[in-house]
């Protein structure tokens, strides 16, 4: 599309996300948290893969975790999960309480394009996320600063066990993926994107 238009302002506008308050403190929450619309297979897939592969190793460590799983469309399929802790909410029209309680959002996507919404969603409310290296794609991160990374389920297993467990990281990812967003996807910083390349342009 640029490559179109040679010579005239453009520039990359990503997903944009308004900061939120940062709801409870690490000793405050509990739990895990999926948001997605289920009529995208990606996140149909992630669910299953994270339930039935990821969430039995978790729990080798954190027992009683609960894992919360919201939006529309959910397939009948998810139902049989319900009685190992995992809560199907279905379409919640206010999110804030569940981004302001739970602890790590994950986000195990093993295929799809393109910046994750949801992932920029949690960081703006200052919610840790897990993630693969499909979510993570186009969104800068570093693992192990913003987001931790990891695509095997041994390997996301460990990572979220390590986040749910450790204060001082749990507290580090929060302040960097807030700090991020508000750097590359708040609604200043794609102004600022967007008024620099209209300032850079040719006259």
């Amino acid at each position: 599309m640029i490559a179109n238009v040679p010579g005239k302002p453009s520039t990359i506008v990503p997903t944009i996300h308004p900061l939120h308050e940062r709801g409870a403190p690490f000793a405050q929450r509990d739990n895990l948290l999926f948001i997605g619309n289920f009529n995208h297979r990606p996140n149909r897939d992630a669910v299953v893969f994270f339930v039935e592969e990821i969430l039995p190793l978790i729990r080798h460590s954190l027992r009683d975790i609960k894992f919360d799983v919201v939006g529309s469309n959910a397939p009948v399929e998810f139902q049989k999960f319900a009685s190992s802790g995992v809560r199907i909410h279905g379409y919640v029209e206010d999110i804030t309480p569940l981004l302001n309680s739970s602890r790590v959002f994950v986000a195990p996507l093993r295929f799809g394009a393109g910046v994750k919404g949801k992932i920029g969603d949690a960081l703006s409310f200052g919610l840790p996320v897990v993630t693969t290296d499909v979510g993570a794609e186009g969104m800068g991160f570093k693992n192990g600063n913003q987001v931790m990374i990891a695509n095997s389920p041994g390997e996301f297993a460990a990572a979220v066990v390590r986040v749910y467990e450790d204060r001082d990281l749990w507290q580090q990812l929060s302040d960097a993926g807030y700090a991020h967003i508000d750097k590359y996807f708040s609604p200043k910083a794609v102004e600022k994107a967007i008024l620099n390349s209209m300032a850079s342009s040719p006259s």
